[in-house]
């Protein structure tokens, strides 16, 4: 079972404590002198002293962090002694018990070597007014105050490492509370980060997949239509290919939205054998669109991870599908090419080439360079030099054992 962790007393409560016991000495002294033992009550200096002293103290709780205000405040508290001692030199020891305090409260509220030459000081003072007024045997015997000066400064200095430690676990709780803050600043810049990313991967799973296949359905709609009149039967076979395909869309539109109840689900269809789902996608989508696409890929593919196959996936699904909507093409190659340490596929055209006004603002195309940027690729695009347009989509390889061949 863990120790009970013992809490410094608050040094305002201390100060209070202190404060109110020589607050207290001071009126005995003030009483004793001023009041019962001179030959009649004498008011008016008693209250100015004891108001005077009380003014001093009540300092000390408000400045007792200010070394240089609290010397200010001791040394005014020992020039009423000695002010006191001149001009009542008959008592001196009365007004000598106000050094105690004085000696007391330097040890708690200065640093320790101020605090000692304080205390020092006191003394070697009482014992020289001592001294100068009772002789020297009265001297010897007052030399046994150094006890109490000592205890003093004893407990002045334990009670000052206390209230060192109140502030000290005071300016840790700060720290500790603005760390605190900051932390749930940070937390809550992840889970808006986290939602962020997943909104864009969303929104990119069913660009690529639902926008590729009704780009495909509009593409055999159009082949269908232009056929009716003369060949209904092979456009009832187009139209029936596209309903098989809509099925399929939408089924893989039912998963991306099964993720958003279902998070912890696998996050993307998987794409287990890269080079069959692109030979798979090159067949289908020359079917439907007419467009003669040349595939090239290496003989050992390298092992990629899913989210590196699914990446090339969607990139040949994406770059095929600009190819038929924008570039007025007739063919198109996918090529897949392994460099130092790094893997890259282009999809290119024989088309009519990128505008002058580079289409990086479609939705597709910032999907394929957020794609890079996740797996620490890079995604670009650029006109051929004979005639149409390429993206390049490259990603790091890390060295692996074996080959892809699932």
């Amino acid at each position: 079972m863990p120790a009970k962790m013992i809490k410094p007393v608050n040094p305002k409560l201390l100060s209070v404590v202190a404060i109110s016991i020589s607050l207290l000495t001071e009126l005995f002294v003030v009483l004793e002198f001023f009041v019962f033992s001179s030959p009649g009550p004498n008011i008016v200096p008693a209250i100015l002293i004891f108001s005077f002293y009380g003014v001093l103290f009540l300092l000390i709780y408000f400045f007792d962090r200010y070394p240089l205000i609290m010397n200010l405040i001791f040394g005014s508290s020992l020039s009423l002694i000695v002010i006191a001692l001149w001009v009542y030199p008959a008592h001196q020891t009365n007004f000598l018990v106000l050094i105690y305090p004085i000696a007391a409260f330097s040890t708690i509220y200065l640093s320790l070597w101020n605090g000692v030459i304080w205390v020092t000081g006191l003394y070697v003072f009482s014992q020289v007014i001592i001294a100068v007024q009772f002789g020297f045997q009265e001297f010897v015997s007052n030399l046994a105050a150094i006890g109490a000066f000592a205890s003093y400064a004893f407990i002045g200095a334990l009670i000052r490492r206390s209230n060192q430690a109140y502030y000290s676990i005071e300016n840790l709780y700060d720290d500790l509370q603005q760390a605190h803050d900051q932390l749930k600043e940070y937390s809550q810049s992840v889970r808006e980060l986290a939602v962020s990313e997943e909104r864009n991967r969303l929104a990119r799973e069913m660009h690529d997949s639902l926008g590729h296949s009704l780009t495909v359905a509009i593409v055999q709609l159009e082949g269908a239509e232009r056929l009716i009149p003369t060949d209904p039967q092979r456009a009832a076979g187009i139209i029936a290919n596209m309903r098989q395909q809509l099925k399929d869309s939408l089924g893989e539109l039912r998963k991306t939205l099964s993720q958003l109840r279902e998070p912890h689900e696998d996050e993307t269809p998987p794409v287990g054998n890269l080079p069959l789902a692109l030979a798979d996608l090159e067949s289908t989508f020359s079917e439907a669109t007419g467009l003669t696409i040349h595939l090239d890929l290496p003989d050992n593919l390298p092992a990629l991870t899913t989210e590196q196959r699914l990446a090339f996936y969607r990139v040949a699904q994406e770059g095929l599908t600009n190819v038929q909507r924008h570039a007025n093409a007739t063919q198109a190659w996918v090529k897949i090419s392994l460099r130092d340490h790094q893997i890259a596929m282009t999809v290119s055209d024989d088309g009519s080439g990128l505008p002058d006004d580079r289409p990086d603002g479609r939705f597709g195309l910032r999907g394929l360079a957020e794609r890079a940027r996740v797996l620490k690729g890079t995604f670009d695009m650029i006109n051929r030099p004979d005639g149409g347009a390429e993206i390049e989509f490259t990603m790091p390889l890390q060295p692996r054992n074996g080959v892809d061949h699932s």
